[in-house]
């Protein structure tokens, strides 16, 4: 990628990113950034000297990827190094100043420590690289791929844990605590935001519990609620999704009309991906059931990648003409990034199709490996609508 875009170095800034970008060249959690040269080895940088001094354990298995980790600021490091290198007027990408990622749409540098390289290197011509860097990850290797499928199955336990925590009486904190005890008892993380809930017959929101921010009593599920989830199992830094929702019975005629459009919306999507398309393809198959009643919208993504998930179809169609719109003027369709994204045999797809209708919201779905002639599908659970 380097030699296609004519750069002397790499340098990722991968911070606290949803996808930990930075793991991608170091294997270990850094939290912090990563120098690459065209010629010769990475450089790591730290703020935490714990996380270096982990090394000194006897019990750690497998070898280390970065040699040369140094600990400190990184803005000033950055400069260091790079001077260190003889790059004072070097052509060097950079990844970070863009993300696209959840909850990073205006990048993931600060603005001080951009500011100290800028200052400290004012020969040198800087490359935002952040998205060709992103489409250079989408596609695994055989070994990244084992790791996918073992994380799609740790998720398909955690969904199984949900399904039967939940029931009429039941606190949300302990549908929480059974979906994250099978994601971690299994050698697993959960990566920010660690699980979306949602409990209730009229909750269309998607985060974690409100609990976990402001304290108070959780809520309990009742007859006729939905209870649904965004679990984000992570194993090895292969992250999978599954989007679980069960509906409690007495299931009202409302949830199950939701629960059908959403899975044909699926079935469109399956008919339609393999390796050739793009992704705004595939999303423009999975809005067609939607698109046939005008009181539908959507709330979140219908599709998108994993390892990283920033290019993903559009967000809330139709959403200005929902309750949604109460809240404030400016709701409206969000344009997903990077539609035009061909796939390729071994990336990832998460298949995330909701449906809204009035304050009532069904979202199902589960990650899947992109193949030449269709895909391997890594969940079966959050595929459909459960009933309890």
């Amino acid at each position: 990628m380097l030699e296609e875009h004519n750069l002397d170095c790499l340098v990722l800034f991968g911070y606290k990113s949803h996808d930990h970008y930075d793991c991608y060249l170091t294997n270990e959690q850094f939290d912090g950034a990563v120098i690459l040269p065209r010629e010769g080895e990475p450089i790591a940088f730290t703020a935490l000297t714990q996380r270096l001094t982990r090394r000194l354990a006897s019990n750690l298995p497998g070898e280390f990827w970065v040699n040369d980790v140094r600990i400190g600021r990184y803005g000033p490091q950055t400069v260091s190094v790079l001077k260190e290198l003889g790059l004072e007027r070097g052509r060097i990408g950079v990844f970070g100043l863009d993300s696209w990622g959840p909850g990073e749409f205006d990048g993931l540098v600060p603005y001080r420590m951009w500011q100290t390289v800028l200052e400290g290197l004012p020969g040198a011509e800087f490359v935002d690289i952040s998205v060709p860097f992103k489409k250079m990850m989408l596609k695994k290797s055989a070994e990244e791929i084992e790791l996918y499928r073992f994380s799609g199955k740790i998720g398909d336990i955690a969904c199984r844990a949900m399904l039967e925590a939940t029931a009429e009486g039941v606190p949300e904190t302990e549908i929480y605590a059974a979906v994250q005890h099978a994601i971690f008892r299994n050698g697993a993380d959960a990566w920010w935001p660690h699980l979306n809930l949602t409990v209730g017959a009229d909750d269309i929101g998607w985060g974690p519990p409100i609990w976990i921010y402001r304290g108070g009593e959780p809520r309990r599920v009742r007859q006729g609620d939905l209870v649904q989830a965004e679990i984000f199992p992570c194993y090895g830094g292969a992250e999978t999704q599954q989007q679980m929702s069960i509906a409690v019975g007495p299931v009202p005629d409302l949830h199950y009309e939701l629960g059908e459009v959403a899975s044909k919306s699926l079935a469109e999507g399956a008919n339609i991906l393999k390796a050739g398309v793009t992704l705004g393809e595939v999303a423009q198959a999975m809005f067609a059931p939607i698109r046939e009643n005008p009181d539908y919208w959507t709330l979140s993504p219908l599709v998108h990648t994993l390892g990283p998930g920033p290019f993903v179809s559009n967000l809330g169609y139709n959403i200005e003409n929902s309750p949604a719109r109460a809240l404030s003027p400016r709701v409206a369709e969000m344009t997903g990034k990077g539609q035009d994204t061909v796939l390729e045999a071994g990336m990832i797809i998460a298949f995330e199709p909701n449906v809204c209708k009035g304050q009532t919201r069904v979202n199902i779905g589960g990650t899947v490996i992109v193949t030449k002639t269709g895909f391997e599908d890594l969940n079966t659970l959050p595929n459909r609508l459960n009933v309890v």
